[in-house]
């Protein structure tokens, strides 16, 4: 038995257009609009993310994903650990453990730097030798 006649339906997609100049939550990436933006810890949240985690467990969400794409024993990692210490470390000191020139170790901290990830210089007076230190600063 022929078919005929067979009623083929178009599918007819709706197609959204997204606003790329809206804000999007820090923590699922949703854009929102700015009367809807929820914030915590300093961080813009959606209403669906709004209160999900307190401020300690948001932190420690964002660090992890910051870390999640720096390789375990890389360079950047080693000195982003020597900065973290509670003292942080000089130049020479990251210098030494990386054996990088003091140029790429500045790159470096430029990098972590553009990763949102505060560092903040002090002035480490010893006897004869003034050097900065590079101190991680709390999220």
């Amino acid at each position: 038995m022929p078919i005929i006649g067979i009623n083929k339906k178009k599918k007819v997609r709706n197609k959204m257009i997204i606003d790329h100049s809206l804000p999007t939550c820090d923590l699922c990436g949703k854009r929102m609009h700015e009367r809807s933006i929820a914030y915590q810890c300093g961080f813009a949240l959606c209403q669906a993310c709004d209160g999900k985690y307190d401020d300690q467990e948001l932190k420690e969400k964002k660090e992890s994903e910051i870390m999640k794409n720096i390789r375990p024993q890389s360079k950047v990692s080693i000195i982003l650990q020597m900065i973290s210490r509670p003292n942080g470390a000089s130049i020479s000191e990251m210098m030494e453990a990386t054996v990088s020139s003091s140029m790429r170790i500045r790159a470096m901290i430029s990098e972590l730097r553009m990763r949102h990830i505060r560092i903040i210089t002090k002035d480490a007076n010893s006897e004869r030798i003034l050097s900065t230190v590079y101190v991680r600063e709390n999220i």
